[in-house]
Formats: C-alpha cells, structure tokens, sequence
C-alpha cells in the first residue's frame, strides 16, 4: 500500500511540474500571440485582477505564518509527520517547522536567537512585495515602460528558479539562496500577470493566470515535500534523542 501511495504521488508530483511548466509556456504563446478573447480596457479589469491575486497573496502569507492551522486545514499533518518517520525517536526538535539536525541546516534562516523557515519567511517577504506591486499597478495605474514579453520573461524565470531550486544538490543549497527564490515566486507570479494583462486586456485571461499562479505554489510544496522525503530517507542517523520543545 505504501509502494502505491509513494508512486501516485510521485505521478501527482510530475503532473503538477508539468501543467506548471505548461503555464509558463502559456503566458509567453499569450503576449506573443494574444488569443481572439482580446477586450475593451474596461475600468474594473484591473482593480478585479489585481484584487484576487492580492487575496491569493494574503492567504500565503497566513499559510506561511501559520503553517499547523493550515495543515489541518488542508491536510498535510499526516503526510509531513511521515515524512519523518524513519526517526526513532517519539520527540522531535522543531525550528522553522523543520527537525533540528544537519540535512535541514539549508532549510532556516537565523535571525539573531530566532529560527526561520528560509522558504516560508521568503514566501512572506515575496507576498508582501507582491501586494505592493498590485496595489501601484492595478489601483493605482502605474504605468510600467516595459514591454510585456519582457515581464513575463522576467516573471516566467523566477517563477522557474523558484520550482526547481529544491532538484539542486544538497550540496549547493543554503538558507540564503532558499529565502531568495522564495521572495520569486510571488514576484515573478505578479510580473507575469501585469504582462499578460497589458498584452490581451482580458479580464477572463488574467484571471486564469491568477490561477496559474496558486498552480505555481501548490507545485512549490509539493515539491518541498518530496525534498523533504528525499531528506529523511537518504539520512544515515538511526536514533534521534531530541527533547521536545515548543
């Protein structure tokens, strides 16, 4: 059972690389060659694009903050604490909602005495960012003198950096580099929406890359997880005595 489990995840894994990978294809076929859905720039296109991926933004910045409320929500308790089943140990350290030991040194952040998740911290810092831009772009109309396709090539790259940082080798990765291509993802989500939508004008194409976009997050944890997976069971430790804190 758990054999079938771990491949029907796996082919959940790769369909979501792939239909994410199928988005960022999209976004340049549509600046490139705008669809026949092209509209009338009407006034609240926008102030509505921008106001729902503003809500996306809000709700990933309160999944990042509050990681155990949204796992119940969603879920992923269960799966995240099997991930870890291979410790001995009936107590566990967490710091950033990651097991204190080496292999997930790469995954936190210090902050002076405080320890951060490197992706979630930069998740945050990115969504922040994000509703900025929105709030400047979509209700402010501020004029952005860059071309479109280039937006969206900015945007797409980041977005990409972001989802396959966790296939980098271990050995290349540290906390840093996992905090920065978390700041990306948001970004590069609202620099593809803001040139699809100055390319087609399309409230229903600008929506459907909102879309996209909570497509490119569900990608990005779940392939956190199977990082995580990767962790645990490549590691060589066979007891774990960690007291229990928090």
């Amino acid at each position: 059972m758990l054999a079938v489990n771990g491949k029907l995840g796996n082919l959940t894994l790769l369909f979501l690389v792939f239909a994410s990978l199928f988005g960022i294809v999209l976004a340049f076929f549509f600046v490139v060659n705008p669809p026949f859905m092209v509209q009338d720039d009407y006034a609240l296109r926008k102030p509505l694009a921008g106001g729902t991926l503003a809500v996306i933004c809000l709700l990933g910045i309160f999944a990042a903050l509050y990681p155990n409320p949204c796992a119940k929500i969603t879920g992923l308790r269960k799966h995240t604490e099997s991930v870890h089943s291979s410790v001995r140990s009936s107590s566990q350290v967490f710091r950033g909602h990651h097991v204190v030991c080496s292999p997930y040194s790469t995954h936190i952040i210090r902050v002076g005495n405080s320890v951060f998740c490197a992706t979630c911290s930069g998740l945050v810092v990115g969504a922040i960012a994000a509703l900025v831009c929105v709030g400047l772009f979509f209700f402010e109309n501020l004029r952005i003198n860059i071309p479109p396709l280039l937006l969206v090539s900015v945007g797409a790259m980041s977005v990409t950096a972001t989802l396959l940082y966790p296939t980098v080798p271990s050995r290349f990765q540290n906390g840093f580099a996992r905090f920065s291509t978390g700041i990306l993802l948001p970004v590069g989500s609202f620099l593809v929406l803001a040139g699809v939508n100055e390319a087609v004008k399309s409230l229903s194409a600008s929506f459907f890359f909102v879309m996209v976009s909570v497509l490119w997050l569900a990608t990005k944890m779940s392939l956190s997880q199977w990082e995580h997976r990767r962790t645990c069971t490549q590691c060589t430790l066979n007891t774990c005595k960690i007291k229990q804190v928090v």
